[in-house]
């Protein structure tokens, strides 16, 4: 039989089974469900998962644990050769992970924040202070004048309102971000002063 030429119209057969419809991947349904069942076997799972699908964090730690553990004196190699090329990667580190963090956090970039410094002039939207990167003393606590995201929650959402410096950010979150007792401690101090 002459199956070369075929109606307009006409399903296309299967390329495993030759049943008449398929799915665009060339499969029909009986047989793609096969092959699903063959690549998510539980047998051929990766052992870092549970069931073969689903993340299993301590065994991926054991087995991130055993990998350094055999290939210590390589991967340290490699790290210094990276410092060795790079004197600057411990500080483009700690910024990457910063605008990581901040990422994950706050749902902004990187760069939008580096444009609302700009817009802010490199100072805090409070109390005009000169912004720092940030940096920890030898007690290992914020040093005065770092630039800090100042951020509220509507619904869950964090919401960004700008960049501070550590002491104007404290202090709003010791007044619990209420206006009123912000304007009551500048009356007090005025009253006091």
């Amino acid at each position: 039989m002459f199956t070369g030429l075929r109606l307009a119209g006409t399903p296309r057969p299967c390329v495993k089974c030759g049943l008449s419809e398929r799915y665009a991947s060339g499969a029909c349904a009986p047989c793609t469900r096969a092959r699903t069942k063959i690549k998510h076997n539980p047998a051929r799972a990766n052992p870092t998962k549970v069931g073969g699908n689903k993340p299993n964090p301590e065994k991926a730690l054991v087995a991130h644990r055993q990998y350094r553990a055999r290939n210590r004196d390589e991967l340290n190699r490699m790290e210094r050769e990276r410092r060795k090329s790079d004197p600057d990667r411990k500080r483009k580190s700690r910024e990457y992970m910063r605008i990581f963090r901040y990422r994950g956090a706050f749902g902004v970039s990187g760069e939008t924040l580096r444009l609302m410094r700009a817009q802010q002039d490199n100072r805090c939207a409070i109390c005009a202070r000169e912004l720092t990167d940030a940096r920890l003393d030898t007690k290992a606590t914020v040093v005065r004048g770092t630039a800090v995201v100042d951020h509220t929650e509507v619904e869950g959402r964090k919401i960004v309102r700008g960049i501070l410096c550590s002491n104007c950010n404290l202090g709003l979150g010791h007044f619990a971000d209420n206006p009123e007792r912000l304007m009551a401690a500048a009356r007090y101090l005025r009253r006091s002063g």
